[in-house]
């Protein structure tokens, strides 16, 4: 009895047994199955995964060239180290090792991580861009202690001729973590590590220069480094700029204004083509391709100079007597004077119980229209102002593109003043006084304009009452397609009769040619310059200064050839003093090197002295100094 039970509970426990085993291979096998064949692909994909990584890589950005095609901005090889963070065991002791070898802040590295891994958590995150080659080196030889260290060769820019033109050009540089951040950004394709303008033509024009990333697939090994490539997209350069700068009157014009701070711009008053724009003191553009040095930064930004400032566009000052050319044309259009029309000058106007001085202080004597504008006398013009009201003198300012921003394609330009009483109410909250016109109608008082302004205005006088888009962008080519976009000419029109500017033109060109002219010294033998100097006042003072800051500032604008006007320039000298004398040779110098290119000047003779010597560049100027203040009211011409 014993015996039997025994058999049947052994029995029993056999097959329970047998049952679990049964079970459990049938579970093994449906889970077999599912792996391998319901998963299969997607398990397939991870296998491959672990041996493969798809890396994303940089286009090349498009170069810029000036309008005879010689390079302004090109590419440069850089070296960016990159983690791919599925293959870093530890980003702690990753980011430390990196930072032992390379000497960089381990924050710094930290930070760099940080603003990719957000948005791009699976592809390699750059933590050192455009590494020098002695931190190549380092971080090569320790390879083998950096797993999931990445180093690639990535296009960096580069600027040929450095300080030349760095305010026009701009600079590209990775990406800034508030622009990563920016709606801007993540509207658009640009990620972390990414070249992108950040100041010039290379922000203005991004869009164009960016070129389409690629795709490289390569094989790993268990520490993630590369044993080969295994597919590659081919990224997509972007595309190339030709701007309308002339490299040869663009290096005149910055060598000319040598050691002054101030600018020059140079237009083709047919067209609006930007031939030059000079701000000194200038910069090299290189010093931002990469990781800017800290002590160039601080030198930069504490420069009481203001180097980093674009002048021609983004700094105000007064016209002076330059804005005589159009107090001139305003006087005429609306009939309240004639050319004949004569006021007396004794060395001041007497107004409202006040003398506003004249910069001659015996006076002119009994003047017309062509000689106040030959010989810019303020008292002639303190009349016309009385006679011609702000309201007329903001209506002409405003006609010829005073006030408002020119249009021209760089970023940060600033649109002036031109000033009239809606705008004194709107801005300061009281009206208008009757001697305030009297400041405004020798280019002094609330009235305030940018270099480009004044170019635009004289290109205007200059070509028949056009007044100019200033432009710096000629075409855009794609290296497969060829050209794929060009700008066109844009005016707009003051509807200012032609006799009244000719008439006016011809008092600017006696400016030049008259013995008793303020612009003598833009004269150019075999051309026909006309011009207009002028002095911005800067401080009023009650005596005579030696400093040079509180020095005026000199002007000077000027056109040729004047029967058909080809170039049209605005020059001004901070704290320069007069501009016949400090601006005025400028103008000869820049047109000069404009008209040997043309073939309408012959080349400056050299002597035995000189040869040998280099002539790629010109040289400064001789005279282009400071000098002392000429008056205390009054803006001599």
């Amino acid at each position: 009895m014993r015996a039997g039970s025994g058999r049947g509970h052994f029995g029993r426990r056999l097959a329970v047994g047998a049952l679990l085993v049964c079970v459990f291979f049938t579970l093994l096998g449906v889970r077999l199955w599912y792996l391998q064949v319901a998963q299969g692909a997607y398990y397939r994909d991870l296998s491959e995964n672990n041996r493969t990584r798809t890396i994303r890589t940089v286009a090349p950005r498009g170069n810029i060239y000036d309008r005879d095609g010689r390079i302004l901005v090109r590419n440069r090889p850089a070296f960016n180290v990159s983690l791919m963070l599925e293959d870093v065991p530890e980003m702690g002791q990753a980011l430390k090792r990196l930072s032992n070898i390379t000497n960089r802040p381990v924050e710094d590295l930290e930070v760099n991580l940080k603003r990719g891994t957000r948005r791009y958590p699976f592809e390699p995150q750059v933590v050192m861009g455009d590494v020098s080659r002695v931190e190549l080196a380092r971080v090569k030889e320790r390879n083998f202690d950096l797993p999931g260290v990445i180093v690639d060769i990535l296009p960096a820019r580069a600027y040929p001729h450095g300080d030349l033109a760095p305010h026009v050009l701009g600079y590209a540089r990775e990406i800034s973590k508030p622009q990563l951040d920016s709606s801007w950004a993540k509207e658009s394709k640009y990620r972390a590590g990414d070249i992108v303008g950040q100041a010039g033509i290379e922000r203005q024009w991004d869009p164009y220069l960016q070129g389409d990333a690629g795709l490289r697939q390569v094989e790993v090994d268990a520490k993630g480094k590369r044993r080969g490539e295994l597919g590659i997209v081919d990224d997509e350069p972007g595309q190339d700029l030709y701007l309308t700068l002339d490299l040869d009157v663009q290096r005149t014009a910055q060598d000319a204004l040598g050691e002054e701070v101030g600018a020059v711009v140079a237009l083709d008053p047919q067209t609006g083509d930007v031939l030059a724009l000079a701000s000194t003191p200038s910069f090299d553009a290189n010093l931002f391709s990469g990781r800017i040095r800290t002590d160039d930064w601080k030198r930069l930004r504490n420069d009481k100079d203001h180097p980093l400032t674009n002048r021609p566009i983004a700094e105000n000052y007064a016209p002076g007597s330059t804005f005589k050319l159009i107090m001139a044309v305003a006087g005429l259009a609306e009939k309240v004077i004639t050319p004949d029309t004569t006021f007396d000058c004794p060395g001041y106007y007497w107004f409202a119980g006040r003398a506003y001085r004249c910069h001659k202080r015996s006076g002119h004597g009994k003047v017309n229209l062509e000689k106040a504008v030959t010989m810019s006398c303020d008292s002639y013009f303190y009349k016309l102002g009385r006679l011609l009201g702000i309201s007329n003198i903001h209506k002409y300012a405003t006609l010829f593109g005073l006030g408002r921003k020119t249009g021209i394609d760089l970023p940060g330009e600033r649109s002036g003043v031109a000033p009239s009483n809606e705008w004194k109410i709107r801005y300061l909250g009281e009206r208008w006084y009757p001697g305030e016109t009297l400041s405004v109608s020798i280019g002094q008082g609330f009235l305030t304009t940018t270099p480009i302004q004044m170019a635009v205005a004289t290109a205007a006088i200059a070509n028949g009452g056009r007044v100019p888009k200033p432009r710096l962008l000629k075409k855009v080519v794609d290296r497969e397609r060829g050209v794929v976009f060009r700008t066109a000419p844009v005016f707009s029109e003051t509807h200012v009769d032609p006799k009244i500017l000719n008439l006016v033109s011809g008092y600017a060109e006696e400016v030049i040619t008259d013995k008793h002219g303020t612009g003598k010294r833009a004269a150019i033998d075999g051309i026909r310059v006309a011009g207009k100097t002028g002095t911005a006042q800067v401080v009023a003072l009650g005596k005579e200064t030696l400093k040079k800051e509180f020095n005026d500032h000199a002007w000077f604008v000027s056109y040729a050839p004047a029967e058909n006007p080809m170039i049209a320039i605005a020059i001004i000298v901070e704290n320069g003093g007069h501009g016949g004398s400090a601006a005025a040779p400028i103008s000869k110098a820049v047109m000069e090197t404009f008209f040997r290119k043309r073939g309408m000047l012959m080349e400056p003779e050299v002597s035995n002295d000189e040869q040998g010597t280099s002539d790629s560049a010109p040289q400064r100027v001789p005279g282009v100094e400071a000098t002392n203040r000429a008056h205390q009211n009054g803006a001599v011409g």
